[in-house]
Formats: structure tokens, sequence, C-alpha cells
């Protein structure tokens, strides 16, 4: 039986662990914190669920991901995929919302374009200024990263995956791990260490940590709760957001805006011009909702040069997964089986994640 390491306990190392599993494995998982922590970029009461990219092989991998947490829902007995719709907003001849609707005609995903007027005739909760579009998909959605994960640990762990907490990486070499309690040379090694990534590699990777926020503001009645609310994302300004779920209050963020840190510089407080900015939009596309906040969580992202992923093997026995850059999370099982394939040099598939693709640039 092949022996599989995973460093990282967050949705990426949980993924891969799923993926290893299926494929009859023995799998290991060391977590250098405790499960469920609040340090890294896999907490939290929402990430949405989408089939919009401006690419029709991003779209390949959500069909595929959608279908996979579909079976952990029969794995888990729980809803997973809590799909209300989504909207994205641009304006009405942005380049970016046409490729949007090309990614979505070629990979055959049912999508509608509004204009401001229907797109506001619909979902009342928003102000579309005139010279915007609404792309609408009635299959996006929200998943519940703080319900999610600690229920694929316990199925893995009920399954006889080894998930072991508390246990720092201090070296890996040549697939050899080294941690405080023990060393251990399995098979293959999946890293999925998120921002702390380059703390454990020989040669780094091409990944920036930044400082992201997100903010809950109130709103006035249930149109603004799930699902008469859609998530939405403004595909040129960078806010996006949830509705009402479980916290008072709808949610919303800037999509990579926040300041360059590493694990050890992050400050946790909330950036009062990143507030303001997001305010602003409030104002305009959504003015029945409170501009000021009523909370504000910080987390980490962890992001290459072009936003794209990297899954590749660094070495034989080594394999990095970074499926990051503030978009991942809804790709988890399906980033966590290309892993498992590019560990055992069994796909090719998504060239854009080989690790040469961003040496070459």
């Amino acid at each position: 039986m092949t022996q599989i390491l995973i460093i990282g306990a967050g949705l990426n190392g949980l993924s891969c662990a799923y993926a290893a599993w299926k494929q009859g494995h023995q799998v290991t998982v060391i977590e250098q914190f405790s499960l469920g922590h609040t340090l890294g970029s896999s907490h939290g009461e929402s990430r949405i669920i989408r089939y919009s990219y401006d690419s029709p092989e991003y779209v390949r991998l959500a069909k595929r991901a959608y279908a996979l947490w579909q079976e952990l829902e029969d794995h888990l007995g729980m809803q997973v995929l809590h799909l209300g719709g989504g909207i994205d907003i641009a304006p009405a001849e942005h380049p970016l919302l046409k490729k949007h609707m090309a990614a979505l005609d070629a990979e055959q995903i049912p999508h509608e374009l509004l204009s401001a007027a229907a797109a506001m005739e619909r979902f009342p909760q928003f102000h579309i200024p005139e010279n915007e579009a609404v792309l609408y998909q009635k299959d996006a959605g929200i998943l519940k990263p703080d319900d999610l994960l600690p229920a694929l640990a316990g199925f893995l762990r009920e399954q006889g995956v080894s998930i072991q907490e508390n246990t720092p990486v201090l070296e890996i070499d040549h697939g050899k791990v080294v941690t405080e309690r023990w060393t251990y040379t399995p098979d293959q090694v999946l890293v999925c260490a998120g921002a702390w990534m380059n703390a454990l590699l020989p040669s780094p990777l091409p990944l920036q940590a930044t400082q992201e926020q997100v903010s809950y503001h109130a709103a006035p009645d249930s149109r603004f709760h799930f699902p008469a609310m859609p998530v939405v994302i403004d595909l040129v300004r960078g806010p996006y957001g949830f509705p009402q779920l479980g916290k008072p209050g709808v949610k919303f963020g800037l999509h990579h805006q926040g300041p360059e840190v590493t694990p050890q510089t992050r400050t946790f407080e909330p950036n009062p011009a990143l507030l303001q900015k997001m305010g602003h939009w409030l104002e305009t596309f959504m003015p029945e909702v409170s501009p000021e906040p009523s909370e504000v969580v910080t987390c980490l992202y962890t992001s290459t040069p072009d936003e794209n992923f990297v899954i590749d093997r660094v070495t034989p026995k080594t394999t990095v997964v970074s499926a990051c850059s503030g978009h991942g999370f809804k790709f988890g099982p399906a980033t966590g089986e290309l892993a498992l394939q590019r560990a055992f040099q069994e796909s090719n598939a998504f060239p854009e994640f080989f690790l040469a693709d961003f040496q070459q640039e």
C-alpha cells in the first residue's frame, strides 16, 4: 500500500487526503496548528462557489468540483452546496464580462445577461448604474468552511486516515519529513502549507501572502438573506459579497487588495482604507445596506503572480499544492484529485498549474 503524507490540514490538505483515501492509499495528514484554526485561509462562515470564470479551463475545473462536492454530500450526510444563484457586475461592454460569457458558453453552462434595469427588477437589493450589466448564473452559491472542514476531517478519520494536529514540520529533505516528534519517509509527500509553503521548500515558489479582510454590514430585511439575495462579484472593481446566512448582516470583501505580509507579521487589524472603499461601493450598488461594518474578520491570501494555482511535482517524491490566490476554496476536491494525479505523473491537464509556467514568465 502506497504511503501518502500530506502537510497541512486546511481545505487543500483534506481534499488531497480525500482523493488519496479514495484511491486506497495509506494516508497521514500533519497540521502545525489545531484543526479549525483561524490563522490561514480555510476558516470562515462562507465561500462563493460558481461556474463563472474568464477561461473555459476554470469552468471545466468547476464542473468537476461541483460533482465531487455532491459526492461529498453523500459521504458526509450533510448539505454542502447552498445554491441561490450568483451575479457578476461589470460595465456593459467590458471585455472581462464577455470573456466570462464565452467561457460559460464553451462549457455549455446556462447563464443570462441582464441589463441594469432588468437586474434591478429581479434583484431589488441592488442599484445597478445604467451603463453596467449583470451576468446571472443560477447554480452559483455558498460553501460553509466552518461546517464543512470539521465534517470532512471527521469522516476521513473514520475511514482510517491519520490526522495529527500540533505537529509542525521542521524540514523536508528529498521526501523525508522531519517534525519535532518523528521523522517520516513516505512514498509521496504533498505540501499544502498555504502561506507557510516557502518556509518548507529549498527553492521558493512565486507566492505572495497578503492580509485580506471581510466585513459584515447591517441590511434592512429578509430580502438580503439567503437564498433571496444572490452572491455577487464585481468583476472590475473587486468587491464580492454574500447574503445574510448565519451572522447578522451581509458579508463583503475586496479581492486581493490587502497589504503584503508574512504569517509572522500579519496584524489581524482591519484596514481602514479598505473599509472606506468597501463602504463607498455599498453606497453605490446596495444603498439600503449600511456602509459601516458591524464586524471585520481578516484572513490570509497566498497568491501567484497571475492568480493561477501551482500544483506540480518539485521532486520525484514531493508535490506542492497551492490552490490559492483567493479563489481556490470552491475547487477543493477537484484540485485535491488533480494533485494526486500530478504526484503519480498521471495527468498533464491544466498545464497552467505547472511550476514551469511561472518560471518561464
